[in-house]
């Protein structure tokens, strides 16, 4: 639903609002209306309780409390509802998803990850629009945390899409995915990463989640 309906639709209507065919007004009701449909389904029974399931019966997952994790949109209210759909896909026994709301200034954010110490960071943009600024904030998060675990969802039309992602891999950024179901399985990957480097590190020294201010 939202790799082949939501967020296509939502891609094409970012760029109708950049052609000029789209007002403000026509976007936040589109906006509003698959945040509708988005939290509607959230109603429903999530598909990752049950991929969780299938996971564990192949390999049992360790017995850990969830790995915090920061959602940061890249820019406005679209990429906010697409964290939001990463919210839903993502298993709730593995990461808690702490959501921050769109439009944060890069250094708010920076002061968010220093107050609350996430053990990883998802930064999601729907293009067209926005991939300025995530690069610009990839960058930063590097520089200021440079062992922060940090995955990149980039999700719409194929063309952009596939631009942006060629110049995240130059920039060193290893997981970057292109789909909600793409992105979501780096997150469960690094996750896993990290709690299972939790067992084997002492408490406080060599946690991913540590960081120096």
């Amino acid at each position: 639903m939202y790799d082949t309906i939501l967020l296509p639709a939502l891609s094409y209507t970012k760029e109708d609002r950049q052609r000029g065919l789209l007002t403000d007004e026509d976007v936040q009701a589109i906006v509003q209306a698959t945040r509708e449909i988005v939290e509607d389904l959230a109603t429903h029974p999530s598909a990752a309780a049950a991929l969780a399931a299938m996971e564990e019966d192949a390999a049992p997952r360790l017995p850990l409390v969830p790995i915090p994790l920061l959602g940061c949109p890249a820019r406005d209210d679209v990429d906010g509802l697409a964290v939001r759909m990463l919210q839903q896909a993502c298993d709730p026994t593995r990461v808690a998803l702490d959501l921050l709301p769109p439009r944060q200034l890069t250094s708010d954010v920076v002061a968010h990850v220093v107050q609350t110490h996430p053990a990883l960071v998802c930064l999601v943009a729907v293009v067209p629009g926005g991939v300025p600024h995530l690069r610009y904030l990839c960058k930063q998060l590097r520089t200021r945390f440079p062992a922060l675990p940090i995955v990149v969802g980039c999700w719409g039309a194929p063309e952009p899409v596939a631009e942006t992602v060629a110049l995240l891999h130059v920039e060193g950024l290893d997981h970057v995915g292109t789909t909600v179901q793409t992105t979501r399985d780096h997150v469960m990957q690094v996750s896993q990463l990290v709690a299972s480097q939790r067992t084997l590190l002492p408490e406080e020294e060599g946690r991913p989640d540590r960081i120096v201010a």
